[in-house]
């Protein structure tokens, strides 16, 4: 019966370290573009509308 249970935790081990390689990846590549959009230069921003002046 003890059989049983490692074949079953010997499974479980590798779909966790499976499961846990994959979100590593996905984590990975999600901090990769971060870090470019955070690299790319600002563009200026031309405002849009009206300046309101606010006299006291």
């Amino acid at each position: 019966m003890s059989s049983i249970f490692t074949l079953g935790y010997a499974e479980l081990n590798k779909k966790l370290e499976e499961y846990m390689v994959d979100n590593d990846m996905r984590i990975a590549e999600i901090l990769d573009i971060i870090t470019e959009m955070n690299t790319l230069k600002s563009k200026t921003l031309n405002p849009i509308g009206y300046t309101a002046k606010i006299e006291k």
